[in-house]
């Protein structure tokens, strides 16, 4: 039994390492990208990382925010804070993952697009259900997503 546990411990260990170099390795090619060819794969990165290293995908976007403040694309930028909601919200950051929604419903309305309104709308039910218990407006803004 001891040897069980001993090579279970070591194989998590030698995974998460193998990880983190994973991680640091695609950073670093992403490093030689400049401006909006950058964008894309940054929150492809920040996506894929979402659930298990909400911080480090939250480290992408803000790269990614500070790209595109300087560039006019309202699609990729609703996109870029309609994800940085969830890592808000993954890491129990509430109100700033509600105003990171809120501003990407605006990006997304001024643009008119459907899919990414719809998405805000649904976020903010998803906030006002589980962060405010406010059920009428989670009930709301759902119905609104719909």
């Amino acid at each position: 039994m001891p040897f069980i546990f001993r090579s279970l411990l070591l194989l998590m260990i030698f995974a998460s390492f193998s990880a983190k170099g994973q991680v640091d390795s695609v950073y670093e090619s992403l490093k030689n990208l400049k401006g909006i060819k950058k964008v894309e794969p940054l929150l492809n990165e920040a996506h894929k990382m979402l659930l298990n290293n909400p911080s480090r995908s939250s480290e992408y976007i803000r790269e990614v925010i500070d790209i595109l403040s300087r560039i006019e694309n309202d699609s990729l930028k609703g996109e870029a804070y309609s994800l940085s909601g969830k890592a808000q919200y993954y890491t129990a950051n509430y109100d700033s993952a509600l105003n990171d929604w809120k501003y990407a419903l605006e990006t997304f309305q001024k643009i008119k697009y459907d899919k990414g309104i719809a998405e805000q709308y649904n976020n903010l039910g998803v906030w006002y259900y589980s962060a405010a218990s406010d059920y009428d407006a989670a009930l709301n803004y759902h119905l609104l997503s719909i």
